[in-house]
């Protein structure tokens, strides 16, 4: 087993050792839109992962280092075993069960940016609320 794979099984495990801590979550993916010239109707095709992760805000190093973060954006981290894609700016993230009292069941966030670690365990996604 190489290095990478047990920094993986490394981030899937600390997710489920939290138990109740990391929130229970729909990642959704956006194919590309398609029309369909019989129906005169757009569609585009989703596809919904149900994954965890930790939610939190971001730290003052953080928003005076990385561009376009505003104040009620939010970060997650989640195993990048976990997700099974490679995140996009086109997705969304919808909270599904949590125990927080900050991140609430229904909220639902797009992907602003993201980023995975030297290791490629673990992503790290700046999240932004839906309005």
């Amino acid at each position: 087993m190489g290095l990478q794979s047990t920094f993986k099984k490394a981030a899937q495990s600390i997710v489920k050792a939290f138990g109740d801590v990391p929130l229970s979550c729909t990642y959704t993916v956006y194919g590309e839109k398609s029309y369909d010239e019989e129906t005169d109707t757009v569609t585009t095709p989703e596809t919904d992962y149900s994954v965890t992760g930790f939610f939190g805000s971001f730290s003052l190093r953080e928003t005076e280092k990385i561009e376009n973060i505003q104040a009620e954006d939010v970060k997650a981290m989640i195993a990048v075993d976990d997700l099974g894609v490679e995140p996009s700016t086109s997705d969304k993230i919808t909270i599904t069960s949590t125990t927080s009292e900050t991140y609430k069941a229904g909220n639902v966030y797009n992907v602003m940016n993201y980023r995975v670690d030297p290791a490629e365990a673990l992503y790290t996604l700046h999240l932004r609320a839906v309005t």
